[in-house]
């Protein structure tokens, strides 16, 4: 029978050093372990913040290029404009006696049209307008990286016969495949409020007439680099304008019409 002096002693037993040293243990683990699991986060957040600065950086550096790539085109168009009177047609003609094939979509484009304007006369002279573009001599040719014409901003590297700059056909815009290219005078809506070609979402091999067919009753192509939020037109007084794809489709399509008199609103 215990009395209760046994019971005071079993109250007032000495705590037991081994349950006491894995007490001490855990919360001198558990200080040590907080402090770095706090350094762990730190880290992890900081290669976050790190990825998307260098992201929003690389897609900066890459607007740039393009914003340039589209400079030098304009000015392009512009020099042609200078030497011939006026723009060039949608599709490549040098030689007015020379025949080109009848379905449109095999011939050249107005991008080889424009390489003696872009210090590319060396491939230019190579092509022959009446062979398709993926013909036997002008389809390796088309397999030539014109860096004016590349588009670097899209997510995986296109391959090098792909560009994104495409000119809108018929409808009222610049060009109509059947007719020759306007003169500057001709453009009745102001050089600076037209667009002359656009960044289009859908790549084409830069050699192949391939461009935008224009209703301004019907819907509109989808624009500029997927994954961003705006795109780039080249204007008819050689400027490039950053649009936001939120444009009103009203506005954009008086913008690419030759007489629309319309104003795409400030970048």
């Amino acid at each position: 029978m215990t009395g209760p002096e046994d019971a005071r002693a079993h109250d007032h037993q000495t705590p037991d050093p081994y349950d006491s040293g894995v007490r001490a243990a855990t919360r001198s683990g558990m200080a040590r372990y907080v402090p770095a699991l706090g350094a762990v986060v730190m880290v992890v957040v900081g290669a976050i913040l790190i990825m998307v600065a260098g992201s929003w950086v690389n897609d900066k550096a890459a607007l740039s290029r393009s914003v340039n790539n589209e400079k030098q085109i304009g000015i392009a168009f512009q020099a042609c404009h200078d030497t011939y009177g006026r723009l060039p047609n949608s599709y490549f003609q040098r030689e007015a006696d020379l025949t080109l094939p009848a379905d449109s979509s095999r011939r050249l484009s107005w991008r080889v049209g424009l390489l003696p304007f872009i210090e590319s006369t060396t491939i230019y002279v190579k092509f022959k307008q009446d062979e398709p573009w993926d013909g036997p001599t002008n389809g390796p040719l088309g397999e030539v990286a014109i860096d004016s014409y590349c588009n670097t901003g899209r997510g995986a590297k296109p391959p090098n016969n792909q560009t994104p700059y495409r000119v809108f056909v018929g409808g009222g815009a610049l060009f109509d495949a059947e007719k020759p290219g306007k003169k500057f005078s001709e453009i009745t809506s102001g050089l600076s409020d037209t667009i002359l070609f656009v960044e289009a979402e859908q790549t084409v091999p830069w050699t192949q007439h391939n461009e935008l067919p224009f209703d301004p009753d019907g819907p509109l192509p989808p624009l500029g680099t997927p994954g961003r939020e705006v795109f780039l037109t080249g204007m008819a007084d050689g400027s490039v304008r950053i649009v936001k794809k939120s444009v009103s489709p009203q506005a954009l399509k008086a913008a690419i019409t030759a007489s629309g008199g319309g104003q795409l609103p400030l970048d």
